[in-house]
């Protein structure tokens, strides 16, 4: 893609032709040319119509962009601070901050915002630049014999923005590349421009009646030169003496000739300057002067003495780091305006063109209305389709139900009245209730009932007398079986092997059961002591009568032991 950018002045025009190399941009030709003084519109558009199809020629077959500017003194701007950073939200508020801070009427004015500043990802600093609507109608009925297509129409302030920044830069990851609050002033031929930066991000941009052609025509008359010549003088010649021993006259009055016109110019920078303290509360610390006006020779010198503020001489554009600045003092306004047409950023882009295509205030962004109307168009098709496949449906809904009552009247023998689809569906549904209770009672009668599981536990437990089993609590839940008791010691766990046999899971066992009381305590210790007692008066007495069996064993502690158990199983399934 080739970026074209023209600057059409009074007195000049300058093209910048300009490609994109990688992210880069590379100067293809710089062009300047001074129209004479007795030249009218028609020998401009001349000039201009052999310079368009010079460039068509040269680049033919390539995506061309032609890029324009409107003079700044036909331009006004204001800085505002938005919540939001998507500039189609932007615009859409602009207007309510144009009637407040503008005497233009909205539908008499064309505007656009160049976004300089993100914030926070989601905040935005932006200045608005407001044009009346008549400006951009001249340019296009100037350009109109041309039969190009313009791509965009910008400001000057903003084509010379782009060279002090680093534009290719995404503005959310953009660092800041100069912390101090500094005011670049551009001397332009017709007039001047300050742009002024705060934490390294432009926020106000403001137009001096001060330009160097003032300086050209005092050159004019004092030596009698033409324009042309005039020009060649200034740009090789033009200085300013910083002390006046040791020069000729002929320097000496040179030299206060210069002086006499940017003294001029020193009051109204210091005004503005009062101006940003009074209102913004912005203190200059630095200013930089560029544009063909810095030209002359010790004038950041001589204004750092008007001004009492260091004055420098701008060393460079940012994008181009290899300009010679001296080389083409007339393009600076062309080539920030073919920066501008290789922006694919919609946020740093300014254009009038668009702006006065814009409509009035809608929900949806002007990308969508197309799909948003298409949607909309195939929802009202749809919902027409909708109603009337319903109101179909409903008429054969009906038409079926009478045919079905006259068959049912025939073959059941039934009254019209009590034969309906809707009495089919009651009976239809009733039946189906009925066959699930039924469905429920056979899986219940299927399933083991609580006296089923005591039974087949009892058989494989067997009899009580073997084990000593004394039951104490049983209670069966579904699968789940809790059992409590005291078994004699030696078969504990024969028995719980046997439980676990018809587990499903491991048996689950609670805890051991509270200790007997004190008193029921002493009452067994008391038995006990009477059942030896008397065991062994029957042995006393018997002693002699009886003799001891040696085969027969008398029962041991532990035989005679009894312990507790509680436990909790759930039966294996198919048992």
């Amino acid at each position: 893609m080739i970026s074209i950018g023209f600057y059409i002045s009074k007195d000049s025009l300058s093209v910048a032709e300009l490609s994109l190399s990688g992210s880069q941009p590379k100067i293809l030709s710089l062009n300047e040319f001074f129209f004479k003084d007795s030249e009218s519109e028609e020998e401009k558009h001349s000039l201009l119509s052999k310079e368009l199809e010079r460039i068509e020629r040269e680049y033919k077959g390539k995506n061309i962009r032609f890029c324009c500017s409107l003079s700044q003194s036909l331009v006004s701007s204001f800085f505002v601070e938005f919540p939001f950073k998507e500039k189609f939200k932007i615009l859409k508020t602009i207007p309510f901050e144009i009637e407040d801070k503008t005497p233009f009427q909205l539908d008499k004015v064309c505007f656009d915002a160049r976004i300089c500043r993100i914030k926070d990802k989601s905040k935005s600093s932006v200045l608005v630049f407001v044009t009346p609507e008549e400006s951009v109608k001249e340019f296009v009925s100037f350009v109109k014999p041309l039969k190009r297509n313009i791509h965009l129409l910008s400001c000057s302030s903003s084509a010379l923005a782009n060279l002090l920044e680093a534009w290719q830069t995404s503005l959310s990851k953009r660092q800041n590349p100069d912390p101090e609050d500094s005011a670049y002033v551009y001397l332009g031929l017709e007039s001047s421009l300050v742009l002024l930066y705060k934490d390294g991000f432009l926020n106000h941009v403001s137009a001096l009646d001060w330009g160097w052609q003032g300086i050209i025509e005092e050159m004019r008359t004092a030596y009698k030169l033409s324009r042309e010549k005039a020009f060649q003088e200034f740009f090789t010649k033009a200085f300013i003496l910083t002390q006046v021993k040791g020069f000729t006259k002929e320097q000496k009055f040179f030299s206060n000739l210069i002086k006499k016109k940017m003294q001029t110019l020193a009051p109204e920078i210091k005004l503005l300057k009062l101006s940003l303290e009074t209102t913004q509360n912005q203190t200059l610390s630095k200013i930089v002067i560029f544009g063909p006006g810095s030209m002359i020779k010790n004038l950041s010198v001589f204004l750092t003495e008007e001004l009492a503020l260091p004055v420098s001489k701008l060393k460079g554009f940012l994008p181009f780091s290899n300009f010679d600045l001296q080389s083409n003092p007339l393009t600076d306004v062309a080539l920030g305006l073919a920066l501008e047409g290789l922006k694919k950023s919609p946020y740093t882009g300014l254009n009038f063109l668009q702006s006065s295509k814009k409509t009035a205030f809608s929900f949806f962004p002007i990308k969508w209305k197309k799909t948003v109307l298409v949607f909309l168009f195939c929802f009202v098709i749809f919902s027409v389709y909708a109603f009337m496949r319903q109101f179909e449906s409903a008429g054969v809904l009906s038409h079926v139900d009478e045919v079905f009552s006259d068959y049912g009247a025939k073959i059941a023998y039934l009254k019209k009245n009590e034969v309906s689809v809707e009495s089919v569906k009651s009976f239809l549904a009733s039946e189906k209730e009925k066959k699930e209770d039924e469905k429920n009672v056979m899986e219940l009668l299927k399933s083991k009932q609580p006296m089923d599981q005591l039974q087949f536990i009892s058989q494989k437990i067997g009899s009580a007398e073997k084990w000593s089993l004394k039951l104490q609590f049983l209670k069966i839940t579904d699968e789940k079986i809790e059992i409590k008791g005291q078994i004699k010691s030696l078969a504990l766990e024969s028995f719980k092997s046997l439980l676990q046999s018809l587990s499903e899971k491991p048996i689950e066992e609670s805890k051991p059961s509270q200790p007997p009381s004190s008193k029921e305590r002493i009452k067994d210790s008391a038995e006990d002591s009477n059942i030896n007692s008397a065991q062994k008066t029957a042995k006393a007495e018997n002693k002699e009568n009886f003799k001891t069996d040696s085969t027969v064993k008398e029962p041991t502690q532990k035989e005679i032991e009894l312990s507790s158990f509680s436990y909790s199983f759930t039966l294996k399934k198919g048992l």
